[in-house]
């Protein structure tokens, strides 16, 4: 966590090398919020270089400016999704975030998790299925005999 004259100097240092549109209130409401702090540098997937803005006290600070391009482009996404009737799945298991997916999902109609997320669930779900299928068939054969 910053003290207030970190965040005061990570606000003017963000201003300065992101040019006027730093002053945004959306990129403001960003930085009140937290979404600059990132993981430690250790744990970033390779991919993520160019969303870095610097680091310090070995925690990635995200460039508010990409950040905020990003959320208006799967914003939009998600309107597109919506409007087209589509089915979403919401995902978020942290604690400050269940509460909204739950919210949410349950708002929309749509299925979602807000505990804890089986890895693989999706990359292996044919065999999730299959193990799934096999498991109330033995159960059916228990039942019968």
């Amino acid at each position: 966590m910053q003290n207030a004259a970190e965040e005061q100097v990570l606000s003017q240092n963000l201003g300065q090398n992101a040019g006027a549109q730093a002053n945004a209130p959306e990129i403001e409401a960003l930085f009140q919020a937290g979404a600059h702090l990132g993981y430690g540098k250790t744990r970033r997937h390779p991919k993520m270089r160019e969303y870095i803005f610097g680091t310090r006290n070995n925690v990635e600070i995200f460039d508010l400016e990409r950040t905020l391009a990003k959320l208006t482009e799967a914003e939009s996404f998600m309107r597109a999704l919506g409007e087209a009737g589509k089915l979403v799945l919401w995902v978020g298991t942290k604690s400050a975030a269940a509460r909204h997916i739950e919210a949410i999902g349950t708002k929309l109609g749509h299925p979602y998790v807000s505990l804890r997320w089986l890895g693989g669930t999706i990359t292996n779900f044919k065999i999730i299925g299959d193990r799934l299928s096999s498991r109330a068939r033995t159960r059916v054969r228990q039942l019968c005999f």
